[in-house]
């Protein structure tokens, strides 16, 4: 039965992934008909799922490279503190309050409608609201930042490794602060079912990381550095994308201040609450 069972289940992945490949085309579907507007979101859907694939085989790879050059590289302690520092966005990943996902929702409900003043809306509100939290984050953040033993923090001994603590976590928060108002444009392009725009720039961003941390080991930088590199050259490609989205492919959608208004965050804030 368990047999049948998985070949059941064998048999609809194999369908469902050769139908993804069979709409892996450039050319875009008429989207006058409703055929052809199913087509057309499973296309998007293809290439989104494609490059998704590719920027995380360049993920894994900035991870073995860090691993292969960081050991013999910076040593055991310094190494080990680049991985604290690294594990620190994954405890920051709560800090938009779930305005990205909020964002997400209510871009692909105004274009399932249509309605280009609501988008705009919404980007507006939801830059404005990471740029809030950014703001208020890094306030509190570097107000305490020269108060604290960073080298006691991370629980390092050695002069080098103290002496680079503290810089390094402050060059990671306010990369990944900077990195909260233009991530609106990756759930924008989410949201509009344009992921492959977002994972193609993400993937950029990987392989000049990969490049600029081979060009820090060999101009024997130090751990601040190897922050800058790993994690700031990714926020420049981002910076990149936002302003080639927002100013020249997709301009009637560019955040503007006087479309920030009570009720649509009030809105996108419930949601990010859920």
């Amino acid at each position: 039965m368990s047999i049948i069972l998985l070949r059941s289940v064998g048999g609809r992945l194999a369908n469902r992934l050769k139908n993804l490949i069979g709409h892996l085309r450039l050319a875009s579907y008429d989207v006058t008909t409703p055929e052809g507007r199913n087509s057309e979101r499973i296309r998007l859907l293809s290439w989104g799922a494609l490059t998704a694939g590719v920027s995380k085989v360049a993920s894994l790879l900035i991870v073995l490279a860090s691993v292969r050059w960081g050991v013999d590289y910076l040593g055991v302690e310094r190494f080990g503190l680049w991985m604290t520092i690294n594990s620190i966005i994954t405890l920051l990943s709560f800090a938009d309050f779930g305005i990205s996902n909020s964002l997400v929702n209510s871009v692909s409900a105004a274009a399932g409608k249509n309605d280009t003043e609501a988008m705009r809306r919404d980007i507006s509100n939801g830059f404005a609201m990471m740029t809030l939290v950014a703001l208020v984050l890094g306030l509190v953040f570097f107000s305490i930042y020269f108060f604290i033993d960073w080298g006691s923090v991370t629980n390092v001994i050695e002069s080098t490794s103290i002496r680079e603590a503290g810089p390094a976590i402050a060059a990671y928060v306010a990369i990944f602060l900077i990195s909260l108002p233009l991530s609106v444009v990756q759930r924008v392009q989410i949201g509009l079912q344009e992921s492959w725009r977002s994972n193609l720039w993400t993937f950029a961003g990987q392989l000049l990381a990969l490049i600029g941390l081979a060009l820090v080991v060999h101009l024997d930088g130090g751990v601040p550095y190897l922050v800058m590199a790993v994690a700031g050259i990714p926020v420049v490609v981002t910076a990149i994308n936002y302003i080639d989205y927002f100013y020249k492919r997709r301009r009637d959608l560019s955040p503007i201040i006087s479309d920030i208004d009570s009720v649509a965050i009030k809105n996108i804030t419930h949601v990010s609450i859920l």
